[in-house]
Formats: structure tokens, sequence, C-alpha cells
């Protein structure tokens, strides 16, 4: 009898976990200003192919502006909400609400440093709601694929991407960029705090 007993007990902890996971997974929502602290503040570090190692970081941190919260990067600030967005472009960047197995297409125009135009062409989908271990540590994060071209006065590339959205620190957790032969590009967070560092 106690033995049925502990494996009850055991079968409904799994089954809350479980559920719980698949009712976080159900959605996310847009991060509005309501959502952040002022001095919270993400880092993320580009990763060397090669070496494994960081090669440069930079970060975001939430300031008020006459009472109006911004992203910060010491230099520049921007509209909290804009940022998720993904800019201007007619066909935006990231469409939310997130959730598994949506899909939208992606298309930016921009002008590179050199002066060059660049168009982007990307099919959008949702893959899966994972767990995903970076150096802030391990955070359950929506993988969201990119696929798709670019184009320049040089010709035609394969652009392909994939971001860990992680909504419990409002924030892409993980990132990786290729191209189908070999440029590899990754960043991912390594430091996350409710308060700046």
């Amino acid at each position: 009898m106690k033995i049925m007993v502990v494996v009850f007990q055991i079968v409904s902890a799994v089954s809350f976990v479980l559920i719980s996971t698949i009712t976080q997974a159900q959605e996310s929502e847009i991060p509005t200003s309501i959502d952040f602290d002022v001095g919270e503040r993400w880092e993320w570090a580009r990763i060397n192919n090669e070496t494994k190692k960081p090669e440069w970081n930079f970060f975001r941190t939430v300031v008020s502006n006459d009472g109006t919260k911004l992203f910060s990067d010491g230099e520049n600030h921007t509209q909290i909400t804009q940022t998720f967005l993904g800019g201007s472009s007619e066909k935006p960047w990231r469409v939310w609400p997130i959730k598994i197995g949506k899909k939208w297409d992606y298309e930016n125009k921009f002008t590179s440093a050199d002066g060059t135009l660049v168009v982007t062409s990307q099919s959008v989908e949702v893959l899966s709601f994972e767990e995903v271990t970076v150096a802030a540590g391990k955070f359950m994060a929506y993988k969201i694929a990119y696929k798709g071209t670019f184009s320049n006065n040089r010709g035609v590339g394969v652009m392909n991407e994939t971001y860990w959205y992680a909504p419990s620190v409002k924030a892409d957790v993980k990132y990786i960029s290729e191209d189908g032969k070999d440029y590899f590009y990754k960043r991912e967070l390594i430091k996350y705090s409710k308060n700046e560092f």
C-alpha cells in the first residue's frame, strides 16, 4: 500500500511539472515596459567558432528617461516594444504572441557600413519550447528558425538563423547564424540581473 502511495505521489508530481511546462509553452505575449524594472540588465557574448570562447560582449540595460522606460546599450536608447518587433520593416521580425507552430515571413532592407544595400527574406517558424543551457543558466525557451536568403550588389546568399527566446528573462538567450557553407556565428546570454551589476 505504501509503495502505491509513493508511486502515485511521484506520478502526480511529474504530471504537475509536465502540465506546468505545457501551459507555459502555449504562448508568450510581447513584453511591454510594465514588464521591466529600471536597472534590469542582460549581457551577451559572441562565441568564437574555433576556440569556443567569448570574443566580445554587449549589453542592454533598462533606463528611465522622464519616466519612460527604455533599453540602453550605453550609447543608444531604444523603445522597448520596437525592440521586440525588430525595426520598421513591412514584414516584422517577430510576430506576437509566440507559440509553437506559428509561422510568418520576414523581410528587411538595410544599408551596411560600406554603403551597400542588403535585402533579407526569410520564412519563420516557432519549432519548439525546450530547455537551453547557456553561460547565464538554464532556460525554457521558444526555438524560432528563420530560413532564407540575403542579397546585395555582389549576389545572393543563404541566411539561416535560430533564436531561443526565454519568456522568463524576456530576451533571446541564444542565437546561431549559418550560411549553409562555412560561416557560423553564435551568441549567448552570459549574465542577467534584475538590478544592474
